[in-house]
């Protein structure tokens, strides 16, 4: 999936991580994860949050990412890559051999992401491991620097 769809998410402007509750530290983490190497905007939702209301915001232009554990959804725009075991046959979707135990999915989901994570902000032209802003962490007096 990362491979075939590295070009298409090297373009991403925004993107919404979709995760059931049983993975939620797995959704907010792998939103963060790729805001941080991506340095896009990125918000991790709970599923049940996100057909709530939130799905109504989504348009052409966003990323959706979901860690499906189970039978979810798409159809709002061309850029919804889905993570997970049980998922259709598609160019856009991660079939993975998941356990889905529930010690493990912690573990299983977030894999996939921390890979795109990896592969995809070069095809942008970050370097994750270079800060932004050098002297953030002066500046704000949040780290001590010695």
């Amino acid at each position: 999936m990362i491979e075939m769809n590295k070009e298409k998410l090297s373009q991403a402007k925004d993107i919404r991580v979709v995760g059931t509750s049983e993975i939620y530290g797995d959704t907010l983490e792998s939103a963060l994860k790729l805001l941080e190497t991506m340095r896009i905007p990125v918000t991790g939702y709970e599923f049940e949050e996100f057909v709530h209301g939130i799905y109504n915001a989504v348009n052409q232009d966003y990323t959706i990412i979901i860690l499906d554990t189970g039978g979810v959804l798409s159809g709002w725009t061309e850029n919804i890559y889905v993570i997970g075991r049980d998922v259709e046959e598609s160019p856009q979707n991660m079939k993975a051999e998941f356990i889905n135990h529930p010690y493990y999915k912690t573990y299983e989901y977030i894999i996939p992401v921390q890979l795109i994570c990896a592969k995809i902000p070069p095809l942008r032209g970050v370097d994750p491991s270079i800060p932004k802003d050098a002297k953030f962490h002066q500046k704000l007096e949040s780290k001590k620097i010695s």
